[in-house]
């Protein structure tokens, strides 16, 4: 009987160690393939927000609202010491 309650939680172990090895490994690849990533995200008022989004070397400040979004400001991450925005957190 001890011998059958130390199997199962041998398999129990390895079975969690395999999940959590895939797991690992899912994130790192889908953060490495991710074309586009969402840096901040601010509700203004009912409906309405404003993004900053990550795409290749650009940031995006977007505004948004209900039914539509528009483009407020692109600056390129090369040029953002240049640029009068600071990014908390920006690569």
């Amino acid at each position: 009987m001890l011998e059958t309650i130390l199997n199962s939680i041998l398999a129990l172990i390895l079975v969690l160690g395999i999940i959590f090895a895939f797991s690992f490994f899912y994130k790192k690849r889908q953060k490495m393939s991710s074309l586009v990533e969402v840096v901040a995200y601010q509700t203004v008022g009912q409906k309405m927000a404003i993004a900053v989004v990550k795409i290749q070397d650009e940031l995006l400040f977007l505004g948004i609202g209900q039914n539509d979004f528009k483009l407020i400001k692109k600056v390129s991450i090369k040029d953002r010491y240049k640029s009068e925005i600071v990014i908390k957190g920006g690569e």
